[in-house]
């Protein structure tokens, strides 16, 4: 057992075990895992896909030289006049958020770039 020293005290190292332990892939899941990527599909959908964590996926890819998008929601210029619209109109933030399939935090920040007066955090 390794001992940790932290102040004047030892204390035993506590081995905390894995809520998914890692899954070894295969070379052609590897390359099925990336044609997925390719064609979309995000790093948490993968991870559940393939019964890993998104962190792992990603490691994956990374050493296959693959270049990694960005996961955060973008709007079309189109989906921000309605997202603006619908704000204005009433709706919150968290609504926004659940209608177009978003982080609320990301709604927020769209309308708050569109130049959108916020309203306070109210009753969520």
């Amino acid at each position: 057992m390794r001992i940790i020293e932290k102040s004047d005290k030892r204390l035993p190292q506590v081995r905390v075990p894995l809520e998914q332990p890692n899954r070894k892939l295969q070379s052609a899941e590897v390359d099925e895992l990336l044609a997925l990527y390719e064609s979309g599909l995000g790093l948490t959908e993968l991870g559940a896909l393939f019964g890993m964590h998104r962190q792992t996926v990603q490691a994956h890819l990374l050493r296959r030289g693959m270049g990694l998008r960005s996961e955060l929601r973008v709007f079309s210029p189109e989906e921000v006049v309605e997202l603006v619209r619908l704000y204005e109109a009433g709706s919150s933030s968290y609504q926004l958020a659940a209608k177009f399939d978003a982080q609320q935090s990301t709604v927020w920040r769209t309308l708050k770039a569109a130049g959108v007066v916020m309203r306070s955090h109210g009753g969520r």
